[in-house]
């Protein structure tokens, strides 16, 4: 069963790379990037620029497309000296920029070689453009937000301001950092920015795999909501449910909770999400009828290129896996023993099938 719910699942890491149609042609990248580490340093560090990084793998249709794109989008801008680094480069610099997965887009300090941000999301390359352009006009807000932290050390404002550029930034790190100290500095969020940052970190604390965070930082904005309404009540049900899908582990909580917040929560923009999290939960279960219905109504209620919407079709698309017949009861329903039910696959862990599917689109 696991390895027959682990097929599906790996449509969820492989659907940004087979959305597009392969058969559009795309400009060549050859004259736009660089090639040379020390060359690209050096000119980008005397005409004052910016390195615009693509950590590439030969032989990508990925990579072939996010450099097509980055060309397109980015030609006409002058402040960055676009270099490809390939995964057998400069095995040093690597490891200090923390290249891992290719395609990655980072912005480098030429001098100091210090990252700047960094795009590692496959579902976001689509978008590697607009990031960019995002990176580069969040400058001067940041430059302003640190000056005024010079007069004032625990301006929750401006602190909170800085966590938001570093996270657009693909800098977790330093973003957790910044939204908990807002937390401390507006205390009991008489603010109003503290219940914000605590928004803001349920999703990193999900990222990183802290279940517990996610739960205490959850139960603080439903208590400042009692006492002020704060609006952030969907986002906190939303991180709880996922954290027992994807964390935890546990499918039967998860999917209690996942159809709580559809009850409670209908106008959310995380409902059509919830959708598609709680379809999987019931695929997993062996309840194709009821996956189908939930994935359907998240297309209905989803923009047709949301990733929820894309997600929703490949996973209708790819459906008819068929069942172990160890996982059907007597009667032709799902048994439900905890050795059957195939644990949920988290969005930072593929299964290895998830992940030779991925290696070989690339």
């Amino acid at each position: 069963m696991l390895r027959h719910f682990s097929l599906l699942i790996s449509f969820f890491f492989v659907l940004p790379i087979v959305a597009q149609d392969s058969s559009e042609s795309s400009p060549s990248p050859q004259e736009f990037f660089l090639t040379d580490l020390a060359k690209a340093k050096q000119s980008a560090s005397e005409n004052s620029k910016l390195l615009l990084v693509l950590f590439f793998k030969e032989n990508s249709p990925l990579c072939e497309r996010v450099a097509a794109s980055l060309k397109e989008g980015l030609a006409a801008i002058d402040k960055l000296v676009p270099l490809k680094f390939g995964e057998t480069d400069d095995v040093q610099t690597r490891f200090k920029w923390l290249l891992n997965a290719a395609p990655s887009v980072l912005i480098v300090e030429p001098k100091s070689e210090t990252v700047l941000a960094r795009l590692e999301d496959v579902e976001r390359m689509e978008t590697a453009v607009e990031w960019v352009k995002d990176v580069l006009a969040s400058e001067e807000k940041m430059n302003a937000l640190k000056e005024r932290l010079k007069a004032k050390d625990d301006d929750a404002e401006a602190i909170y301001g800085l966590g938001e550029i570093e996270q657009l930034r693909g800098l977790s790190d330093d973003a957790q950092t910044r939204f908990e100290r807002v937390i401390k500095v507006d205390e009991e969020n008489k603010q109003g920015f503290a219940v914000k940052a605590a928004a803001k970190l349920l999703f990193i604390y999900l990222e990183k795999k802290k279940q517990q965070d996610v739960t205490s930082t959850a139960e603080k904005i439903k208590k400042w909501d009692k006492e002020n309404k704060s609006g952030f009540v969907d986002d906190a049900d939303f991180a709880v449910a996922k954290s027992f899908q994807f964390l935890n582990r546990m499918p039967d909580v998860a999917a209690r909770r996942w159809e709580e917040f559809l009850k409670n929560h209908p106008q959310s923009e995380f409902y059509p999400e919830a959708l598609l999290n709680l379809g999987l939960v019931e695929f997993g279960r062996g309840e194709r009828e009821k996956a189908k219905v939930h994935w359907q109504k998240a297309i209905e209620l989803s923009a047709k290129e949301s990733m929820v919407a894309k997600k929703a079709r490949a996973f209708l698309k790819n459906m008819d896996i068929p069942l172990p017949s160890s996982a059907v009861g007597k009667e032709g329903s799902p048994e439900q023993k905890p050795q059957d039910l195939p644990k949920e696959t988290s969005p930072d862990e593929p299964k290895e099938e998830s992940k030779r599917e991925i290696e070989k689109e690339r």
